[in-house]
């Protein structure tokens, strides 16, 4: 799933909706969803916001990958 944290387009993509597709993409079958900032616009809040809702959703984390650009040099502390 591309542009979890933020779209060119749209801007701002709110944690509920990248939890909503995650759950729906494990629901159907996968066994891995890829969650990617690919803007790289996210920051640690940002992080922390997208993997809470992700939890609220009943997604589970060891089912999740992350994948950060390192736009504004903050891919490192994205996953800290």
């Amino acid at each position: 799933v591309s542009c979890v944290v933020g779209c060119p387009y749209q801007g701002f993509v709110p944690p509920s909706e990248v939890a909503r597709v995650a759950k729906l993409l494990l629901d159907a079958g996968c066994y891995e969803v890829s969650l990617g900032d690919t803007i790289g616009v996210g920051t640690p809040g940002s992080t922390l916001d997208m993997l809470q809702a992700l939890g609220d959703h009943g997604v589970p984390i060891d089912r999740v990958a992350i994948h950060f650009h390192d736009t504004y040099g903050l891919a490192l502390a994205n996953i800290l």
